[in-house]
């Protein structure tokens, strides 16, 4: 769904986002995919990715760490 953090698929998620029109569902699993990424240590970009960041809510981010 998300191969790379810098993907075309990721800036509409965030454009989306940005409007309110990105759906719960896919914004939870745009959080789980960025959160899996990290994890895996496969791409940490989003660890200070600020746009990327703006999609978590609460303290997703938080538990991230």
């Amino acid at each position: 769904m998300f191969p790379k953090i810098e993907n075309a698929e990721v800036d509409v998620a965030i454009r989306l986002h940005e409007h309110g029109l990105l759906p719960e569902p896919q914004r939870r699993k745009f959080v789980e995919t960025v959160t899996g990424y990290a994890l895996r240590g496969e791409d940490l970009y989003a660890l200070g990715d600020h746009d990327i960041r703006s999609v978590f809510k609460g303290n997703e981010f938080e538990e991230l760490r």
